[in-house]
């Protein structure tokens, strides 16, 4: 089976897996609540949940594949060390791209419910550990294992350029939340490049990490602001011709704008820094190759075990799988629309 195939048929199956799993446990919970057995309210406004879901509804499939697979997991993961400088690239670029994530999810919150920042706020009452554990260490590393690291290896078969697309597609689907899907597109997207280039999936992990926590930890400021400051007037604006909503859109955009060059030049070092660095690797790995005793032999043994691997098409971006996924989210967020619509 073709490694691109697998990718996408690991999707199809975890879609299946988050959609079922998430209803059926909403239901079980809702009948629970209704027989007053469980507070439905509590448990689903604890971090404990948050961190308990994310282990079954991707971790727990990721082992289930992995077994009907009879696969494992550590040769799918990229483990390469991170260098020094690696480490404060990834830093950087993190901090700085949060303006235009920001501004993204903004816009979206226009036209769809922030259902993560809704919950995010129960969570306030919380330590400051729990919620970091729950909303940055838990999705770091289970998201990044399952998407920069099983899922991105199993796309190998496809340009760089389709596995960063069908990554971020998929990472935004995942969420199942319309407000979530275009910040996590681009984060989905940013992830694999970082991923590829360092050879490491603590790339993936510290970028996520950063961004999610740093969200946490702003969170946090806001929710203790508003609570001391709760009854300071808020009529006078920078732009009173639009809303609050907007306003904030547009000053954050603006600050995103304003950082875009120091962004591009930083990626630019990251890929000088990580190609160079391959280049170097690659003679190395050359080198070591030339002086085996028997070239004939291992080129003859080489071309057996992979016959016409240059030859091979570049497979497509869109095959069956990747439809089907796309059609049960459309699916979903359908029903979910109508649900809200009769509710």
């Amino acid at each position: 089976m073709k490694k691109h195939l697998t990718g996408s048929k690991f999707m199809l199956f975890l879609t299946l897996w988050v959609v079922l799993s998430q209803l059926t446990i909403t239901g079980v919970l809702l009948a629970l609540d209704a027989a007053d057995i469980v507070n439905i309210n509590i448990i689903s406004t604890s971090p404990w949940y948050m961190v308990g879901m994310q282990l079954v509804i991707l971790m727990l499939p990721l082992m289930v594949w992995l077994i009907m697979k009879e696969d494992k997991l550590a040769p799918n993961i990229p483990r390469q060390q991170l260098s020094a400088k690696n480490i404060i690239l990834v830093v950087a670029i993190s901090l700085l791209i949060q303006p235009a994530m920001m501004t993204l999810s903004g816009i979206s919150s226009l036209f769809f419910t922030n259902y993560i920042s809704e919950m995010i706020y129960t969570f306030m009452e919380h330590p400051l550990w729990l919620i970091l554990l729950a909303t940055a260490v838990t999705p770091a590393v289970c998201e990044e294992l399952v998407f920069r690291g099983y899922l991105q290896t199993q796309h190998k078969g496809r340009k760089l350029k389709q596995v960063a697309i069908l990554n971020g597609l998929f990472f935004a689907i995942i969420h199942l939340n319309l407000q979530q899907f275009a910040y996590a597109f681009v984060m989905g997207i940013i992830f694999v490049y970082m991923v590829h280039y360092t050879r490491s999936i603590w790339a993936g992990i510290l970028s996520h990490f950063i961004v999610n926590a740093t969200q946490g930890i702003m969170g946090r400021w806001a929710f203790a602001a508003t609570d001391t400051h709760a009854q300071v007037q808020t009529t006078e604006r920078l732009i009173p011709a639009v809303s609050p909503e907007v306003e904030t859109i547009i000053l954050i955009g603006g600050f995103a704008l304003l950082l875009a060059p120091v962004i591009v030049l930083l990626f630019r070092e990251f890929f000088r820094y990580n190609k160079s660095k391959m280049a170097e690797e690659a003679e190395i790995a050359a080198l070591t190759q030339a002086t085996i005793e028997d070239i004939v032999e291992l080129t003859e043994l080489t071309e057996t075990s992979n016959p016409m691997e240059e030859d091979q098409p570049v497979p497509s971006l869109i095959d069956k799988y990747v439809i089907i996924v796309i059609l049960i989210y459309a699916l979903f967020q359908g029903l979910l629309f109508l649900g809200r619509a009769v509710g």
